[in-house]
């Protein structure tokens, strides 16, 4: 197939990667414009970009894409069709350009978690299948016809970083695999209409944990979150925590935000159960284990909080 292929995400990369190895040939490449980022707050090109410089594949950087002036340009194409991974939601005449219109893979099992940040709220919710869809676009939000579906499988302590880049990693096979299922007609599942859990984008105050709930809960959101890891506060400063686990019942008899230290183990009392934590991360430092935190001066009433 001739194809267009839409990016700007780092998830994109395994799948962009697959398509140059393969029969398929990438007419050009759209992906954002460089930004201004990073401490030297210089331009800066997006990994997609970078990646198709460096394979020498026709690149096009393009902000606004909806502009009459770039939609003719996609036209001049004549392109098969258009694969849309991590990129921004494009209007009808964009995505019925081409013969077989235009295919997104998604980073759920649709219906489920349709939006922003499928992978970090499936976690969140404490699932222990997580997946990839490649639909049809249409004009509603990860809501068009499905082409192909692949379940993976995590355990209880798979972070939003592993499972991000799980994922990446199979999105190649997964791609190729979904262009031969077009190659051969097969017929398309419709999704039914589910609202219940949409993924909504992460909030900035989501990274703030809250200890009034149950460890578990409060476990699955950090690791839903890490990277970049959420936080609380202790002795006034922001400390991040990581490599958690839980227990539902408080054992140590510990109240909310108060903690011990047992072989090396961080223990924070919750509102119900406990949480564990091997490392931390104060504002401004680097990560550290629960020793050196031990040895840290801090003043002997302060709590998590």
């Amino acid at each position: 197939m001739n194809i267009i292929f839409f990016a700007n995400g780092i998830f994109a990369l395994n799948a962009l990667e697959s398509l140059v190895k393969s029969k398929h040939n990438i007419l050009t490449v759209i992906t954002n414009e460089d930004k201004i980022s990073g401490r030297g707050r210089k331009y800066q090109p997006t990994p997609i970009a970078k990646f198709s410089t460096e394979n020498n594949l026709n690149l096009s950087k393009i902000n606004f894409i909806n502009d009459v002036k770039h939609v003719n340009y996609l036209k001049s194409f004549n392109a098969d069709i258009f694969v849309i991974i991590s990129y921004k939601i494009l209007n009808k005449i964009i995505y019925s350009i081409p013969k077989y219109k235009s295919i997104n893979i998604h980073a759920s099992l649709l219906p489920n978690y349709r939006g922003a940040a499928p992978i970090q709220r499936s976690i969140m919710n404490g699932d222990n299948i997580l997946g990839l869809t490649s639909f049809k676009l249409n004009s509603k939000i990860d809501s068009g016809d499905i082409i192909h579906q692949k379940k993976v499988k995590i355990t209880d302590t798979t972070t939003y970083g592993e499972a991000h880049d799980l994922l990446s990693d199979l999105s190649g096979i997964f791609l190729l695999d979904t262009l031969q299922k077009i190659e051969n007609k097969i017929i398309y599942k419709h999704q039914l209409d589910k609202k219940n859990n949409y993924a909504t984008k992460i909030l900035k105050e989501e990274y703030k944990i809250s200890l009034n709930a149950k460890s578990q809960n409060i476990h699955n959101s950090i690791r839903s979150l890490t990277p970049p890891g959420s936080y609380l506060i202790f002795n006034s400063k922001r400390v991040k925590i990581f490599d958690t686990y839980y227990k539902n019942v408080n054992i140590y008899k510990l109240n909310i935000g108060h903690f011990i230290i047992k072989e090396h183990i961080l223990i924070i009392g919750c509102k119900y159960g406990h949480l564990t934590c091997k490392s931390l991360q104060f504002e401004g430092k680097k990560r550290t284990n629960i020793n050196d935190f031990k040895n840290m001066n801090y003043n002997s009433q302060a709590i998590f909080e």
